[in-house]
């Protein structure tokens, strides 16, 4: 069945269930969110509290709007399969550990949904986490390989516009707060210091970020 990103969009909206007194799922985190074409995709995501259900993971290739679904029994697929069935998800956990050799280069967003065992993913009320249990993060796919990504001068830059507008109000000078985009986002997931608000910042941005940081940290900027 061809499916349409424009379902779960219309998923979104016709609910009014409401859990917002409830913690569940922080998110999507990746461990590196620039890919060259020889690097590995590692994707986790993170459960204050445990659920049971199915989850389905799903991605938009680049310039197109059909949800793809990722699979583990069919692999990519635009039926809507669950990644994984009538499964606790609890703590810290690893979803993805895949090579993006041959992805087209570009932008790729990545969702995780959790639902009960054998229901609908189009069913905003089948959703264990209620309105809020969309998680969605942002991977880009490099062009190149190498054995190391090359940090440009305009991520470094853009780190830094990232960091000024958002983190140097609290954190001044403390450069190596912000030096690991992993450690942001699980201090952001965790509320530390007040930081939930900074949610709207995609992964790609906290490694810009953290980028910019350690380049002032080792002095080429």
């Amino acid at each position: 069945m061809s499916v349409s990103f424009r379902k779960l969009l219309i998923a979104l909206s016709i609910s009014t269930v409401l859990y917002a007194n409830i913690a569940y799922s922080n998110g999507l985190t990746v461990a590196n969110a620039s890919l060259a074409q020889n690097d590995t995709l590692v994707l986790s995501a993170v459960f204050d509290t445990p659920v049971q259900g199915d989850l389905y993971l799903a991605t938009l290739l680049p310039n197109t709007t059909s949800l793809l679904f990722i699979t583990e029994s069919v692999g990519i697929t635009t039926e809507a399969i669950p990644y994984r069935t009538n499964t606790l998800f609890s703590g810290n956990y690893s979803l993805l550990s895949i090579p993006v050799l041959g992805l087209t280069a570009g932008n790729y967003p990545l969702y995780e949904l959790t639902v009960k065992t054998g229901t609908s993913p189009y069913d905003v009320n089948n959703w264990l986490e209620g309105i809020d249990g969309l998680h969605v993060t942002t991977v880009v796919v490099l062009s190149t390989s190498s054995s190391t990504t090359t940090t440009t001068t305009d991520d470094i830059a853009a780190g830094k516009t990232l960091y000024v507008d958002n983190c140097q109000s609290c954190h001044g000078t403390r450069y190596s707060d912000a030096s690991s985009a992993s450690k942001t986002r699980r201090a952001i997931n965790a509320n530390d210091g007040g930081m939930k608000y900074l949610s709207f910042l995609t992964d790609a941005e906290l490694t810009s970020i953290a980028n910019y940081m350690t380049s002032v940290i080792s002095g080429s900027r």
